[in-house]
């Protein structure tokens, strides 16, 4: 096996092991090539040169390089296969796995659970949009990062949805898998539904759902033992996350959420309505299956006030009773008897629980998300005023009649009171079409002084008044502690937006510094602008025949079709060069002859840098470099054509550059235009390379 320090491909340094399985061991490993820190998971050599055992490792790869997610760990790069190792390059997430994180925690809170849930919840219904199973969830393949991030792992058994029954797969770890599994090895998206929700069963209670003294013993309970609501073992869990925990872990795959989708609504709602009893249950049996059919499913309200009675994992309960009654706006309705059988013997009724109909808590809320609140309860909300708030953000709700738990008969109205903010806030909402002076006037009668300004498109607003505002960052502080320790909200400096006029109209101002008079002449008409006049002032200290100023600042918002300023390093008696012949934007590295030693290729295009400046962009400039990339026997070759340089955020740069060298017989490659900050690329050309005579 790899050891420190050794390099694999040229390109991977080993750094340190950091983890070792049955079939692989992990290396913390250094990118050199990008300058990254990442994961190498690699095959145990006597499993590499098992054809079986490499083939599926090189199925996990396959399947997770298509799964574009931000809680899957993501998959970079894979061995060759002259290489002597077999590998993974995949991202280094730092943090734990949820297992050591239960064991060292005990259970977790309701809303550690209900948050967990939902990104492992979302990085499998992104898996499953890819087309893939992952078949063996459990909390060992589930990361908790250091920043709180989850990050499902470890596709290794995981199939495509089109290949979902595997017999020679390996099967799921047993306190996790579906019953399904357990049976014949068949799986789809339900079956991960399933090892999701055990996952949240051992979260909420500190324990899996079954266990047992072999192996074969947990499966078996999985097929048939009745589950143990959560609720026993959890007595402060959310009712309905124990209802959403028990549905997920329904032996029947139809009864289960029938997707990643459908569990994700159930659990934010959850978030809203920790006490609700909103999860539907449906019975299975033929002919509700055929009712079911004309989608339509069977739901039954009822509001449970009866206890539950619980048996034990070896006893099988044929007949419950459960005491059944209406509550109606704090009034007792009818009291009824339900008597239901469960086909294996559990004492989990098939009940939709249903406790009335509550008010909800609205404030904090926004009115919109009220409403979408309010509808699932065929309510309606009535905004009766607006009043300055310290408290509570603009266009919240403050106050609500009747309160939360108040029953309220199906539609009825909530009405509410909406945050204006402070009155800072209502200045700052004011200030839209002003000239600067009378913002200045506004926010200094709030005691807000303006600290700068600086100019944005706006589709809107006329060019030279307000289109907005932002906070100064580094004089603002929007939280603070008063004199008697409560948090107020201050807003000391603020930033105009002036407009700029219509994007369409308006250009970003070029960088211009550096360039010689072709290049600028070529930049300025790819932005819409014009060459003005052009002043010869000697410098020491710069290249000679290059700008060293210009009259509107880089960055800057202005029209198109101004004619723009600047000063270039000449003598006054000197000719300004412009040999538009070799008119290019970068600077290419060569000895300028040909040789026979390579071939050749010439792009003529102009590149559009990315972003628009504007108060949400933390720079106005990109550095933008180019480089070339070739397969070369197989091997990934980079060369640089152009050094990164900063560059106008927004500008267009034609990018003309003749006979740029490549490989010799080598008849492709690639051109990528990149942001040097970022490592990503801007824009990418592919070209054909060709031998060409030095004469």
């Amino acid at each position: 096996m790899p050891e420190k320090g050794d390099v694999l491909n040229g390109r991977y340094e080993i750094l340190e092991k950091i983890g070792q399985g049955g079939m692989s061991t992990v290396y913390r490993a250094m990118d050199k090539r990008l300058g990254r820190v990442v994961a190498l998971k690699v095959l145990k050599k006597e499993l590499a040169e098992d054809e079986e055992y490499s083939r599926n490792f090189l199925r996990e790869a396959r399947t997770t390089a298509c799964i574009i997610s931000p809680n899957v760990v993501a998959t970079y790069d894979i061995s060759g296969d002259e290489e002597p190792y077999r590998y993974l390059v995949m991202e280094l997430v730092e943090g734990v796995t949820l297992k050591n994180y239960i064991a060292k925690k005990g259970p977790l809170s309701n809303d550690e659970t209900i948050q967990i849930a939902l990104m492992a919840a979302e990085g499998l219904g992104d898996s499953h949009r890819a087309g893939v199973i992952h078949r063996d969830i459990k909390p060992a393949n589930i990361v908790v990062s250091k920043e709180g991030r989850v990050k499902v792992i470890d596709f290794g058994i995981a199939m495509p949805s089109s290949d979902s029954k595997d017999e020679e797969a390996v099967l799921g770890s047993v306190h996790y898998i579906s019953p399904e599994q357990a049976a014949d090895g068949t799986a789809d998206v339900r079956s991960d539904v399933y090892s999701l929700g055990a996952t949240m069963y051992e979260m909420a209670t500190g324990r899996p759902p079954f266990d047992g003294v072999s192996a074969d013993d947990i499966l078996e309970a999985h097929r048939a033992n009745a589950l143990v609501p959560p609720k026993v073992y959890a007595k402060k869990i959310f009712s309905a996350l124990s209802d959403i925990i028990v549905k997920c872990l329904r032996k029947d795959p139809d009864e289960r959420y029938q997707s990643m989708e459908e569990l994700i609504s159930d659990l934010r709602r959850c978030q809203k309505e920790p006490s609700g009893h909103f999860v539907h249950f449906y019975k299975t049996d033929e002919k509700k299956k055929e009712s079911r059919k004309g989608d339509s499913r069977i739901r039954r309200k009822y509001a449970v006030i009866a206890g539950v009675a619980l048996l034990a994992l070896t006893l099988a309960a044929a007949a419950v009773i459960f005491a059944v009654r209406r509550v109606n706006n704090g009034t007792e309705g009818e009291t009824r008897a339900v008597e239901a059988a469960n086909e294996s013997g559990s004492s989990d009724l098939n009940i939709v629980i249903d406790a009335g109909n509550p008010v909800p808590s609205l404030v904090g809320l926004s009115v919109d998300e009220a409403k979408s609140v309010l509808n699932e309860k065929k309510l309606s909300i009535v905004v009766a005023g607006k009043e300055y708030s310290d408290n509570y953000s603009p266009n919240t709700i403050i106050r609500q009649e009747p309160e939360e738990g108040v029953q309220a008969d199906a539609g009825s109205a909530v009405v509410v009171t909406v945050s204006m903010g402070t009155e800072t806030d209502s200045a700052l909402a004011q200030l839209k079409g002003l000239t600067m002076e009378a913002a200045q006037e506004k926010l200094k009668a709030v005691g807000v002084e303006v600290t700068g300004a600086k100019k944005v498109f706006s589709e809107d607003v006329e060019e030279g008044l307000v289109a907005g505002s932002e906070i100064n960052p580094e004089s603002a502080k929007l939280l603070s502690e008063d004199e008697n320790g409560e948090t107020v909200r201050k807003n000391t400096g603020v930033i105009l937006l002036i407009s700029a006029g219509k994007e369409s109209d308006g250009v970003i101002m070029p960088n211009l510094l550096g360039l010689n008079y072709v290049q600028m002449v070529s930049v300025l008409m790819s932005n819409g602008l014009e060459e003005g006049n052009v002043t010869k002032v000697p410098q020491d200290n710069v290249a000679k025949g290059v700008v060293t100023a210009q009259s509107q600042t880089p960055g800057e918002l202005i029209k198109k079709g101004m004619k723009i300023d600047v000063q270039m390093n000449l003598d006054p008696e000197e000719k300004v060069e412009a040999n538009w012949e070799e008119a290019t934007y970068y600077d290419v590295d060569s000895d300028g002859e040909l040789s026979p030693e390579y071939f050749y290729a010439d792009i003529d295009t102009v590149v559009q840098t990315p972003g628009v400046f504007g108060p949400s962009q933390d720079s106005s400039f990109v550095n933008v470099g180019v480089r070339l990339i070739q397969d070369v026997n197989g091997v990934s070759e980079y060369s640089t054509i152009s050094e990164p340089r900063p560059i106008a955020t927004g500008s267009k740069l034609p990018l003309t550059i003749k006979n740029i060298r490549g490989a010799y017989g080598v008849s492709a490659g690639r051109l990528e235009v990149y942001d040097a900050d970022t490592d990503t690329t801007i824009m990418g050309y592919d070209l054909i390379f060709e031998p060409r005579s030095a004469s």
